[in-house]
């Protein structure tokens, strides 16, 4: 059987003169269990035959009802599934309830509600009714649509159950938590393809069957080196340990540097052109505009309900946060988890952000950094990084115009969110 209800609001519909309560309205609730202790106290009160023997009689069956809802309660098994775990925000997550009796006693109403974040569903929770038979089931199918990004916790399931007079009710609480993280919106990027000058460094497919064959030179043994690279010919004829030197490839790596300190993003453009600038960075981990690449995050900032995978624990994350730049899926996915609970802070300027990160960075690579308007100290640390070999983009949301950065290249973002690639 399918729960009937849905999504809904619990607030007012509309506004009007509120009625008066009434007398009988304004006075406590009589529950069956006080109903009958008042009627067991008229019983030895009042000298009838067979008022006693109806109230007692009552009461027992009041009684075993009870109990049999409450076992029927502690029988209810609650199981919850979603269709995505990870998506952004407008896509649809499809959540599937399902509640099994493993009783064989039916239950004639059984009440479900769950509580759900706003950004998830805009009503708050979920409510439905239903009937279950005996060692039987019944679902329920709703859909939540994400409207910003964030790490929601769904899964607190409440419910209350009853028998066919109403005599008794028992409750009844699953806790099955689920994490729903919701990226930051995914925006194409034309023309956002950071060059990366790094050194050639050693060739990636070393076990192809021609890597031997295919040789530029010779050059001294360092330990570490493969003895089936040694020339011995060239080796006996100059006295000393040769080995062979192979064509090496070009390593494209980027770092995107996040300025998230709040007193930056309240200067011009605020909260809106925060959000814009989340969305870049997401959709530059998310596709990069250069090909598969190595790409990383360095920031500092806070995090709201920064949880890691795998664990249930609610944590704060480090205050300086680097993940290294590596290639792959698994890699990227984590970068857009964080960028989902990642917010502005109270912190060190950008300025002190780019001399901490500099050290860090391996040669030749490149920087894209997200900042709002302009500040001479930063774009003179920029500067500096680019005179370091490592090739500088700068994106300046909030902002129409920007003055020069000698040796970085400025993309101005508009207060409207869209990105001069020009």
């Amino acid at each position: 059987m399918a729960l009937s209800g849905g999504p809904e609001s619990g607030g007012p519909v509309g506004a009007g003169p509120v009625p008066s309560r009434g007398f009988l309205a304004s006075m406590p609730r009589l529950t069956w269990g006080t109903t009958w202790a008042l009627l067991a106290f008229a019983a030895l009160l009042v000298r009838a035959p067979a008022l006693a023997p109806a109230v007692y009689g009552l009461g027992a069956v009041w009684f075993g009802v009870s109990r049999l809802v409450a076992g029927v309660a502690r029988g209810i098994a609650v199981r919850q599934e979603v269709s995505a775990t990870h998506v952004t925000p407008g896509e649809p997550v499809v959540v599937r309830l399902a509640l099994r009796n493993r009783t064989r006693l039916p239950v004639p109403w059984i009440w479900v509600e769950e509580p759900l974040p706003v950004h998830l569903e805009s009503a708050g929770h979920f409510r439905a009714c239903a009937g279950i038979a005996g060692s039987g089931r019944c679902e329920a199918t709703f859909t939540l649509r994400p409207s910003r990004r964030g790490r929601y916790r769904i899964g607190t399931i409440r419910f209350r159950l009853g028998d066919w007079f109403g005599l008794c009710t028992a409750e009844g609480r699953a806790d099955l938590p689920l994490w729903v993280t919701v990226y930051p919106p995914i925006l194409p990027l034309p023309g956002l393809a950071p060059e990366a000058r790094v050194p050639e460094g050693p060739r990636q497919d070393a076990g192809s069957p021609f890597h031997e064959e295919i040789t530029v030179g010779l050059r001294r043994y360092t330990p570490g080196d493969a003895q089936r690279w040694i020339a011995w010919k060239a080796s006996a004829r100059h006295g000393e340990l040769l080995v062979r030197e192979f064509p090496r490839v070009r390593e494209r790596a980027t770092t995107v540097v996040f300025d998230l300190e709040s007193r930056s993003w309240s200067a011009a453009g605020g909260a809106q052109a925060l959000e814009r600038a989340f969305s870049v960075a997401a959709s530059f981990f998310w596709a990069p505009p250069g090909g598969e690449q190595a790409t990383g995050l360095y920031t500092h900032a806070r995090a709201v309900h920064y949880v890691s995978e795998g664990t249930g624990e609610v944590r704060e994350p480090p205050r300086w946060m680097r993940i290294a730049p590596r290639r792959g899926l698994p890699h990227r996915r984590q970068v857009l988890e964080a960028l989902a609970v990642l917010r502005a802070a109270d912190g060190p300027a950008l300025e002190d952000v780019l001399l901490r990160l500099q050290p860090l960075l391996s040669p030749g690579e490149s920087a894209l950094i997200l900042t709002c308007g302009h500040r001479a100290q930063a774009w003179s640390a920029a500067s500096h990084l680019a005179a370091r070999h490592h090739p500088v983009t700068i994106l300046a949301f909030g902002t129409q115009s920007l003055p020069p950065c000698p040796g970085v290249r400025v993309l101005p973002v508009s207060p409207e969110g869209e990105v001069r690639w020009a």
